[in-house]
């Protein structure tokens, strides 16, 4: 059966503790706990392939699922996000999850991915792009989380930069920095703007040594 995109499928868990989690794990899935608005902690255990099936592309960890808890012959739905999760650091097994229950104009916060659209002409003239932040905290309600947030970086040139201010984000977002923090520049890297001052220095000291040698000559 193909999974369906924000569709998932938990069931209660009674049993707890390290030995009933391991054998949780040897049979391809993992425990995870559900709670939040104002209901009551819930044990689940569910499939973790399936959960990453289930992830909206465009979003990722920041999908709204549409989470149906089995209890025996009862099922209850429930709107829930991930909240936090643990996975082995050797193999990136995924060990637990946490999930929290949501509605439509409950208001989190997200990380989502900052994109730049176009090239900055001050690249053209030696200068780098410098990309303050990959991802931007962002406050929304969970029925308009953006999969991304687009900045034009067409108008830089050297010595520019864009901040928080610049940035067109969908309505109903707010991004969850100072206005004038900075998200992305164009500067001369460090090593070229030595090079660049040092060559500046030997003209001067080839101008000065002419000048004198002039003198001299007189």
């Amino acid at each position: 059966m193909e999974t369906e995109i924000g569709k998932l499928t938990a069931v209660r868990r009674v049993k707890t503790g390290k030995g009933n989690a391991r054998k949780l794990r040897r049979d391809g899935k993992i425990p995870a706990v559900l709670y939040g608005e104002g209901g009551a902690s819930e044990n689940i255990t569910l499939d973790p392939t399936v959960m990453l099936k289930a992830m909206d592309p465009g979003k990722g960890g920041n999908t709204v699922f549409e989470l149906v808890v089995e209890d025996g012959a009862e099922k209850v739905t429930h709107k829930v996000m991930l909240k936090d999760y643990q996975r082995d650091t050797l193999k990136g097994d995924w060990l637990h999850v946490d999930f929290i229950r949501v509605s439509d104009d409950t208001v989190v916060r997200v990380d989502v991915p900052l994109v730049t659209q176009g090239t900055a002409p001050g690249i053209k003239l030696g200068g780098k792009l410098y990309q303050v932040f990959r991802k931007l905290p962002i406050l929304c309600v969970t029925s308009a989380i953006p999969s991304k947030i687009e900045i034009d970086i067409n108008s830089l040139n050297v010595g520019d930069s864009l901040a928080v201010k610049d940035l067109i984000v969908p309505e109903g977002s707010k991004v969850a920095l100072p206005d004038n923090q900075t998200v992305v520049s164009v500067l001369i890297p460090r090593g070229m703007k030595d090079e660049d001052e040092a060559d500046e220095g030997e003209e001067g000291e080839e101008g000065e040594e002419a000048a004198a040698a002039d003198e001299g000559d007189e």
